[in-house]
């Protein structure tokens, strides 16, 4: 795969912005922006079951972070998974100042 086939992959999606919710650690959930608004506001009737006590989940726990993020930041981050490289490689691939070959040694 090359550069402008990652590309029109990564942009097939309509573009908007997109938010991470935060689920574990290291995993988020990335949604676009209304859809994820949907889930943080479903969120307010849910419960947590935590050290075997269920309680409703508050606005000021940090069991869920949710971060917006642009469509542009997205598409990079998508871009880079399906070229295998990394998301810091992007722009310079894009601007033609590194080739794909050396990105991915």
């Amino acid at each position: 795969m090359d550069i402008k086939e990652a590309r029109k992959l990564a942009t097939q999606k309509p573009e908007s912005n997109y938010m991470t919710i935060q689920i574990d650690y290291s995993k988020y959930l990335v949604l676009p922006f209304k859809e994820a608004i949907k889930v943080m506001e479903a969120l307010e009737n849910a419960e947590i079951l935590y050290d075997n006590k269920i309680r409703p989940i508050s606005k000021d726990d940090d069991f869920f972070q949710s971060t917006p993020i642009a469509a542009k930041h997205y598409q990079s981050h998508k871009m880079a998974q399906l070229l295998d490289v990394s998301y810091y490689d992007i722009t310079k691939l894009e601007a033609g100042t590194l080739s794909l070959e050396d990105a991915r040694h």
